[in-house]
C-alpha cells in the first residue's frame, strides 16, 4: 500500500482563551483537612470536658437532695413517733 491510499485523519486544535481559576493543590487540601480535623477534635474534647463537669455537678446535687430527703423522712418518722407517744399518754390519762 502506498502512503497515498491511507485514509486521511483530521487533527483538531483547541485554543484556550482563559486559564481556569487555580484550584488548591492536594497538599493544600490535606493541610486544610488536618487543620479542620484538629479544630473539630479540640471542640469535641471541650464538649466532653464540659459534659463531664456538668455530670459531676448534677450527681453532687442529686446526692445532696437525697441526703436532705432522707433527713426530712427521718424527722417525719420521729415526729410521728412523738405524736403516737403523746396520743397514747392522752388516752391513758383519759382512761384513768
Amino acid at each position: 500500500m502506498d502512503k497515498e491510499q491511507q485514509p486521511v485523519q483530521s487533527v483538531g486544535r483547541t485554543e484556550v482563551a482563559k486559564l481556569q481559576a487555580s484550584a488548591p493543590t492536594y497538599k493544600q487540601v490535606i493541610r486544610e483537612c488536618k487543620k479542620t480535623t484538629k479544630t473539630l477534635n479540640n471542640h469535641y474534647q471541650r464538649v466532653l470536658d464540659t459534659s463531664e463537669q456538668e455530670s459531676v455537678r448534677i450527681q453532687k446535687q442529686k446526692r445532696a437532695a437525697l441526703a436532705k430527703l432522707e433527713s426530712l423522712k427521718n424527722d417525719l418518722v420521729l415526729r410521728n413517733q412523738d405524736i403516737k407517744m403523746i396520743s397514747d399518754r392522752l388516752l391513758d390519762l383519759m382512761v384513768s
